[in-house]
């Protein structure tokens, strides 16, 4: 086994739903295993929030929503190959853009702070 685990943390303080908010450039070839992130800051009652992973080859390849809209609240998306996990790994090819939208309903001109890991392993899945 030659695959090799890699975390790539992210974080973006107080904001109203926007598209772009993160972007990183993939250099190697990566499959997506696990996403998780928790929210350190919201204002405006929020009634809806999400993030969607995207890559600039494919729109929203991972979307994953926030059960609870209160500072501390965790959200995590998780392959099969993870314990307790039961979504598709999702692949990622070298030189592709992640992007991270931050998707905010309802409330008051509500913002969300977040951080988060994207955990992938590099050179993708071997049989």
């Amino acid at each position: 086994m030659d695959e090799r685990l890699v975390a790539i943390d992210f974080y973006f303080a107080a904001i109203a739903d926007t598209d772009g908010v993160w972007k990183l450039v993939i250099p190697f070839q990566l499959t997506l295993v696990d996403v998780e992130y928790t929210l350190h800051t919201v204002t405006g009652d929020p009634t809806g929030a999400n993030i969607d992973i995207q890559d600039d080859t494919v729109d929203a390849i991972i979307a994953i929503a926030l059960a609870a809209f209160i500072a501390g609240s965790v959200a995590e998306w998780k392959s099969n190959h993870m314990a307790g996990g039961e979504e598709d790994p999702v692949n990622v090819v070298a030189g592709s853009v992640l992007e991270i939208d931050l998707n905010l309903t309802g409330g008051t001109t509500p913002t969300a702070g977040l951080n988060g890991t994207i955990w992938g392993l590099v050179g993708g899945l071997k049989a």
